[in-house]
């Protein structure tokens, strides 16, 4: 935010307190547009503005804080899940707060009632860590779960979300339905702007 000049000296004086000098500057107005899109940064609007496809498979379910959200069409094993959701460059979803947990839930078939989420404690029994490495802080299981194993000593390792919100663990080889995450990356596919990003989708 270079707010003063005089001649070919630049003066920060921005609110930041990082002030700063430069000497030898030169104005131009050849400036490049400051964006593909007019939109500046609405999260309900973002979607409207995103590149990304539909996505075989997937039902589209919305966008929250920086994050697309799809609902799988098909019923799949965790496993089966997670490397669907790796290979359509995204993740089952990890919930870090009440506010995702509440959208994520209301996007589940009603009929078929929880879904996969990217939680699991395949590694060390009873700790639960999300597959996509975000930080587990925030939980929201149903009373008296996590279980753990069955009658019959079957691990439980893997996180449900039930159309209720609440979660439970389940079984590696039963089918469900599961919600894919897709992180929005910013900035625009035409090269022209100053924001390019070959990757991005939003």
């Amino acid at each position: 935010n270079m707010s003063e000049d005089y001649g070919n000296t630049v003066y920060d004086i921005s609110g930041n307190g990082n002030y700063g000098i430069i000497f030898g500057a030169e104005f131009s107005e050849d400036v490049p547009e400051n964006n593909c899109s007019e939109l500046e940064g609405v999260n309900e609007e973002l979607e409207e503005f995103s590149n990304l496809n539909q996505i075989d498979g997937f039902a589209y379910g919305g966008f929250l804080d920086g994050s697309y959200y799809f609902v799988s069409q098909e019923l799949a094993s965790w496993e089966e899940a997670n490397t669907i959701c790796n290979s359509s460059g995204g993740y089952l979803a990890s919930i870090t707060s009440e506010e995702e947990n509440d959208f994520i839930s209301s996007l589940l078939n009603l009929e078929l009632e929880d879904g996969w989420i990217g939680l699991t404690d395949y590694l060390i029994e009873g700790d639960w860590v999300w597959s996509n490495g975000e930080l587990y802080a925030y939980n929201n299981w149903a009373n008296n779960e996590p279980g753990g194993t069955d009658s019959d000593n079957n691990y439980e390792n893997y996180g449900l979300i039930h159309i209720s919100g609440t979660w439970n663990d389940g079984y590696a080889f039963t089918d469900h339905q599961y919600i894919m995450e897709i992180d929005a990356i910013y900035g625009c596919l035409d090269s022209e702007y100053y924001n390019y990003n070959s990757q991005a989708n939003t």
